[in-house]
């Protein structure tokens, strides 16, 4: 019986989380919670962003712009995520700010921006090595910006493998520029292929909120070397 009940409360617990409501059904007075990511790959040369919008407060139902209802970014429309029709994307050709335009259903318009400047600059610095060992382990410099109080920067190693993933944060207490992967950090990274990623990262609130209600912005920003790692 335990089991059985289960199965009945978990679609109704799942229905519940994921509910969303049609703008158009809602009074021009409601606010949205307004939340913003950006993307911006500094190796593809490329910008992602997304957009999604609740009511009232990050924990309210997902809105579904509809019926004159929507948002632009850079004056361009959105698509949809394919399981999720209240998650709105975009994708770029280079690296550039972002304007984000909330229309809603009365025609009120809410303007947000995300710039590159947003964001401290990261690259890797000259000489990044072309092969290295798992006995030696690595080392590297990255060069740009220290990291400030409101960011993180997570420096990634990977293979194809799985398994093969290490990640260390930095902060702006431990904002060191070269970056060292010990043998004992790379235990269980297989030779191969090795990707080594910068992702830099930052919340922050938005330009203009909808009323009484807040948001956030996420943005990024990524850059990625390959080597050789050698048993």
């Amino acid at each position: 019986m335990k089991r059985a009940l289960l199965f009945i409360i978990a679609p109704l617990l799942l229905t519940y989380s994921c509910s969303k409501v049609n703008s158009n059904d809602l009074k021009d007075d409601v606010p949205y919670y307004q939340s913003y990511e950006v993307s911006f790959d500094k190796t593809l040369a490329s910008t992602s962003a997304m957009a999604s919008y609740k009511i009232r407060d990050a924990n309210g139902a997902r809105v579904d712009l509809a019926n004159g209802a929507g948002v632009s970014a850079n004056n361009i429309g959105p698509s949809t995520d394919f399981l999720d029709k209240t998650l709105y994307k975009w994708n770029f050709t280079g690296n550039h700010d972002v304007n984000f335009v909330l229309t809603k259903n009365s025609g009120a318009k809410i303007n947000n921006t995300v710039s590159l400047n947003d964001l401290g600059k990261t690259d890797f610095a000259t000489g990044f090595p072309t092969s290295a060992s798992k006995a030696s382990g690595l080392t590297f410099t990255w060069m740009g910006d220290a990291v400030s109080a409101t960011e993180t920067l997570n420096i990634s190693i990977s293979t194809t493998d799985s398994g093969s993933y290490v990640m260390k944060s930095l902060t702006q207490t431990n904002s060191a520029f070269t970056v060292t992967f010990s043998a004992a950090d790379m235990v269980n990274v297989k030779p191969g292929l090795l990707t080594v990623v910068l992702s830099r990262n930052k919340t922050m609130g938005l330009d203009n909120a909808d009323g009484t209600a807040s948001g956030a912005i996420t943005v990024r920003s990524s850059a990625r070397r390959t080597l050789t790692l050698n048993p």
